[in-house]
């Protein structure tokens, strides 16, 4: 009977093990900066960030749309007329709506740099579904003005 409950310790403790990690490694928010509108373009620079709220690095899977909403609680009614791309690095894995709904990869440093292509004049906000919480982080506005 001693050696049974000595099994069941070690499981007990290696299991405690196995779920043990690095919180502040996992993606649970990220800083959105919106740049200015340079012809009929606005680069979004995404840095995911841990638990701590600092940066973190590793590459990263995350759904993501366009929305009307400063909330983000609707995709936009309209797509931007111009592609929506990512930088080198990054990954544009499945686009469920055109240049409205997304999911992401990152690069190694857990960044997107987003470029958006408008030819008129509207309004956007990005919002990123952070893989480990859900939690949703919405950008400000992305305006174009053209």
């Amino acid at each position: 009977m001693t050696q049974h409950r000595g099994n069941i310790d070690n499981l007990y403790s290696k299991t405690l093990h196995v779920g043990n990690y690095n919180q502040s490694a996992q993606p649970y928010g990220a800083t959105i900066s919106v740049g200015d509108e340079a012809g009929t373009a606005i680069i979004v620079s995404v840095q995911l960030n841990g638990a701590n709220a600092q940066p973190i690095t590793g590459t990263y899977q995350l759904k993501g749309w366009l929305s009307d909403d400063s909330d983000g609680v609707d995709v936009a009614d309209t797509a931007p007329d111009n592609d929506v791309a990512v930088g080198t690095g990054q990954l544009i894995l499945v686009e469920h709506t055109a240049d409205k709904v997304f999911e992401f990869v990152t690069d190694t440093s857990a960044q997107l740099t987003i470029t958006i292509g408008e030819s008129g004049a509207d309004t956007w906000y990005l919002a990123l579904a952070m893989p480990t919480t859900g939690q949703v982080i919405v950008s400000d506005a992305i305006t174009f003005t053209s």
